[in-house]
């Protein structure tokens, strides 16, 4: 994220860093992902998971009342399923 959000701030484009995020930007979603061998943890400020592929559970999992927990566990899922669309077509 110091990539867009300094460049930005600048006033220089920032589309070659596809996975920064202007951290000024008001329409900034909050949110972290991670990846560690055969898994993945989705954090936002309503809450999180951390997910382990090879044992197919869930090591830490705080979901809100707020949000049906399938939905956001795809939120997750979509992410990641992104990113490695984005790296695997380079």
């Amino acid at each position: 994220d110091l990539a867009a959000s300094l460049l930005s701030q600048l006033g220089m484009p920032h589309d070659d860093y596809r996975w920064s995020r202007n951290v000024f930007n008001p329409d900034y979603m909050e949110f972290a992902f991670y990846t560690f061998y055969d898994g993945f943890g989705w954090l936002t400020p309503g809450g999180y998971f951390v997910y382990e592929n090879r044992y197919k559970r869930y090591f830490y999992k705080e979901i809100p009342d707020t949000v049906p927990e399938q939905q956001f566990i795809r939120q997750g899922q979509a992410y990641m399923q992104a990113l490695f669309e984005e790296y695997r077509n380079l």
